[in-house]
């Protein structure tokens, strides 16, 4: 029951802050020049050949403000929270048989039902550029991103989501603590953050820079680079782990009308990290990530790709073929612009940390966004 109060409470504000904000925007119009709360709602089935289950999809409500200023340069702020749709706060599990010879149900450990995804404030200026300060897309995601457009999460093998991670750590994802600058110019973007963690005696805990250009119509390349220092408590009880977690990526996309193709190639200096039963491993390695997309009708989308990360100079812990082989397919129709009915079947080849391999996977969802854009960034 608490769950479901926080979520309609949360949606509730939303709906009220967006229904007040045209009379609170008359007040004063300079105020508050762009007022969106917007969000997306996304649940799926998945069947492999031993189960089937109902997810949560990175559901999200949102909020994005600006205020211009009388001198050319406009204040932004944003906040986003991830919200799980399908599983309660709290969880009961069977607890040992107590002195009555009974067994117990006891509380387990709530998972979480709202947590913050992104939240920012910054400045920004035409010619100047974009100052911001919070959690926020990577500078490093400007490229990496280009292929994680698969409906059920991807971009496993760009180095954006470290050990399964948000990328928040690092700087490479969703960067929690960061200081970032962006610019437009003429078709060329330039991007540049550091991160200010504040756990160490360090100022600087990572830094991050990027750029891609726009060649010709629909054609773009474009290159990045973060470099995040470890912690020492991660070094000591983690193996494998560096003094720093490296990633360079480099990308090629192209977009004409429905058709889009991307490409991407990274390389990974202990940033990424494996996890078994026993215990966790971070390995450096190259990821090679591929996404193409048309229209087979008006309202028929159709999709592709691949995930492959191959390791270098493995940890002697992890097994003999261990690596990520991800190659999907799917198709989306869409019953509106911002609604569309989605499946996706993930051929999963890879081996992992435990030695195993893992089961083939399908899902079919809906994915219903308003005041946002259609994909997923």
């Amino acid at each position: 029951m608490k769950y479901i109060l926080t979520i309609s409470g949360l949606v509730f504000l939303l709906a009220a802050i967006s229904a007040l904000s045209p009379a609170a925007a008359q007040i004063e119009e300079s105020d508050l020049n762009f007022f969106n709360p917007y969000g997306s709602f996304r649940a799926h089935m998945a069947f492999s050949s031993r189960s089937a289950v109902i997810e949560n999809n990175n559901s999200r409500l949102g909020l994005m403000m600006v205020s211009d200023t009388r001198r050319g340069w406009s204040l932004l702020a944003r906040g986003e929270w991830g919200i799980n749709l399908v599983k309660n706060e709290t969880a009961f599990t069977f607890d040992d048989y107590d002195d009555t010879g009974w067994s117990t149900l006891k509380e387990g450990d709530p998972d979480q039902t709202i947590w913050t995804r992104l939240g920012y404030l910054g400045v920004k200026n035409e010619s100047a550029g974009e100052l911001s300060i919070g959690k926020r897309w990577s500078v490093y995601s400007e490229v990496a991103g280009w292929t994680d457009m698969f409906d059920v999460p991807s971009g496993w093998a760009s180095g954006q989501y470290p050990g399964g991670t948000d990328g928040g750590y690092t700087g490479t994802g969703r960067a929690e603590k960061v200081l970032m600058y962006r610019h437009d110019i003429r078709g060329v973007f330039i991007g540049a953050q550091m991160q200010m963690r504040g756990t160490g005696k360090r100022v600087v805990d990572s830094y991050g820079i990027a750029s891609h250009v726009s060649v010709t119509e629909g054609l773009s390349i474009g290159a990045a680079w973060n470099d995040a220092w470890v912690d020492d408590s991660v070094r000591v009880n983690i193996p494998g782990a560096l003094d720093h977690a490296r990633a360079l990526v480099t990308g090629v996309k192209y977009e004409k009308d429905s058709f889009y193709i991307a490409g991407i190639y990274t390389w990974q200096d202990g940033n990424e990290a494996a996890h078994n039963e026993e215990h966790t491993v971070i390995y450096s390695c190259h990821g090679y990530e591929r996404f193409v997309q048309d229209y087979g009708t008006e309202s028929l989308q159709l999709h592709g790709g691949f995930n492959l990360r191959v390791t270098r100079d493995p940890h002697p812990t992890l097994p003999e073929e261990f690596g990520l082989r991800h190659y999907i397919v799917g198709a989306a129709w869409y019953i509106r612009p911002t609604t569309y009915i989605y499946s996706e079947f993930l051929l999963d080849d890879g081996i992992y940390a435990s030695g195993h391999g893992r089961d083939n996977v399908l899902t079919l969802g809906i994915w219903m966004d308003f005041a946002s854009p259609r994909r997923k960034h």
